[in-house]
């Protein structure tokens, strides 16, 4: 048995160098998604969502942490759809540093198709961060 730990730790929100980072760059509204760029977590679904979601607010960054074999076609697909200033795909963000990514957020989105027991809310949920999901068996409000 392995033990994961949470990887929430208590950050001024407004002092956070990633927020800092995104303000300086014209984004007040931060949105992550964390998990495999893998059909299972079904980006693509939450890419088409930003691209609603930049029509109303174009200071929204969405941050993708996370690697898999989608990447490329998501990054692809993300400069066709016209929204790639607003995505920033992240790559692996180790346990020490997420817990910045969860702080630095106003909020957490997961799009996945299925999902067991999602780490990714627990976590999400320890960080105060209001959580916009697909309709899971598991992840009911």
């Amino acid at each position: 048995m392995k033990v994961q730990k949470n990887t929430y730790e208590n950050s001024d929100f407004e002092k956070n160098p990633i927020r800092k980072d995104y303000k300086n760059k014209g984004f007040t509204r931060i949105l992550l998604g964390v998990g495999r760029t893998v059909y299972q977590k079904d980006f693509f679904t939450l890419l088409d969502a930003m691209r609603l979601i930049i029509n109303k607010f174009p200071d929204c960054a969405l941050l993708i942490a996370g690697e898999g074999k989608d990447k490329p076609d998501l990054i692809k697909y993300a400069k066709k759809t016209g929204i790639s200033k607003n995505v920033f795909f992240l790559g692996n963000v180790s346990y020490k540093d997420i817990s910045l990514y969860f702080n630095a957020a106003d909020i957490f989105v997961l799009s996945s198709v299925y999902e067991g027991t999602p780490l990714v809310l627990i976590e999400a949920s320890a960080a105060s961060k209001p959580i916009v999901t697909t309709d899971l068996a598991g992840c009911e409000g």
